[in-house]
Order: C-alpha cells, then structure tokens, then sequence
C-alpha cells in the first residue's frame, strides 16, 4: 500500500488494483443511475430493487455474481455521492448525504425524538422555499447556515451527483482516490507523523533531472529503506 500512494505523498504512484476494481465497479452504479431506462437498468431493478431506490439495495439470497459486484461498487459509490435537492421527497434528512460543507455531507445534528423524517418537510409548501423557523428550530447553527444555502427548485425530482467533481458528473479517477483513502487513509496518516519527509520534499526529488534509477535511490534513502547497519540492526 506504500507504493501505491501518490508520488508527492512519499509513494510511487502505483495503482491499488482492489481499490481501481470498486471504482469501476461504481462507475456502472452510476450508469444504473443516470440511465434508469437502459435494458441493464430496468432487469437489474425488476429482480434487485423493484422499489427503484438502488441506493438502498442490499444482497440476496441466491443473487448472482453481476449484482454482488455491482453492491461492492455501491459501497465505493457512496463514499462519493451527493444528494440535489428538488422538491425534497427523496432525500432522508438523517441518513443520506445532501450537505455539501459538511466533512462527511451529511446532517451534525442528531436526531432524537424527531418525527420529520424528509427533505420535503422543510419547505414551506406556499412559497417552496425553506421554512426558516422551523429549520431553526430543529438543526444546530452549523447546518442552518448550510441548510440556506441549498437552493430549492420546486417542480423537479431529487437527483443524485457526485460531490468529488464541480460538474457532478461521476469519474473513476476520483472514485479511485476516495476509496484508497478510505482503505489506506489512517496508516498514511499514521505514516506521515512517523517523520516522513514532507510534500515539498517529494515533488523536488521526483522533478531532478537525473536517470530514474538515481530518484529511486533516492527515494529509498528518504525512507529509510537502504539496507545499513543501523536500520539492519533495527530489524
């Protein structure tokens, strides 16, 4: 997993196989997605998600290897997706992702005793914009100035995109990055406060204008991997 962290992170920039697998694998969530007439699609709900909330999909018995791959690339694709409001009916207040200045887009407050479960019910139904009072009310100050800035656009359905690009359109590159993250995250960051050399350390030795071999060495150097006494000793 070390070398296949990203050069300027102190890696080689080598691909997790496992990792590009599930980005793949959501890439085809995301065609069931955004093309729910495609023949795929519509077999694919009429046996797995007749409710047609692929969202929520979970396995089955007896299912077969497509739709277990595709449940793999879910979990990947939900690490990435957001929420857009429209009128508001599709969207759980408490469980989906639908804030996009929260670290994790999803709602800081916790629930409790609340009964209001959707979007839907935080707008006010005469003039389709949010009930202020009542957001106040329910959600700490965090989420009511984030709350405020989600535009509603009354008349049109919820729909899903992807948080990780500005035009909320799904791409592997970034799918791949966020599941590495979420698989190697805490030991690179465990790895970075062992002392390891810093960003700016990296990107000058891999832009050095010598053969490859010599950055390579160098690298190792860095790392603490060339075989010497002291850190054979150590071993």
């Amino acid at each position: 997993w070390k070398l296949c962290m990203l050069k300027e992170k102190g890696g080689m920039g080598f691909k997790d196989l496992l990792s590009f697998n599930s980005a793949m694998l959501a890439k085809q969530v995301w065609r069931l997605l955004s093309e729910p007439d495609s023949l795929c699609a519509r077999v694919l709900r009429a046996r797995y998600y007749p409710d047609g909330k692929l969202l929520k999909a979970k396995m089955k018995s007896g299912c077969s290897y497509t739709w277990q791959s595709i449940l793999t690339g879910l979990e990947c694709f939900k690490q990435g997706y957001i929420w857009r409001v429209g009128d508001g009916t599709q969207i759980n207040i408490w469980e989906d992702n639908w804030i996009p200045g929260s670290h994790n887009v999803k709602i800081l407050t916790p629930r409790g005793n609340n009964i209001i479960t959707t979007v839907d019910e935080l707008i006010n139904p005469i003039d389709s914009t949010w009930d202020v009072e009542l957001v106040k009310y329910i959600f700490w100050n965090v989420d009511v100035n984030r709350i405020m800035q989600i535009p509603v656009t009354p008349g049109r359905e919820d729909f899903v995109a992807w948080h990780y690009n500005r035009n909320g359109i799904f791409s592997v590159k970034s799918a791949y990055h966020g599941e590495w993250k979420r698989r190697f995250g805490q030991r690179m960051v465990a790895l970075q406060g062992g002392g390891v050399s810093s960003t700016e350390v990296w990107k000058r030795l891999w832009k050095l204008d010598v053969p490859g071999k010599i950055k390579i060495f160098g690298w190792r150097a860095l790392l603490g991997l060339i075989p010497c006494r002291a850190i054979l000793a150590n071993r």
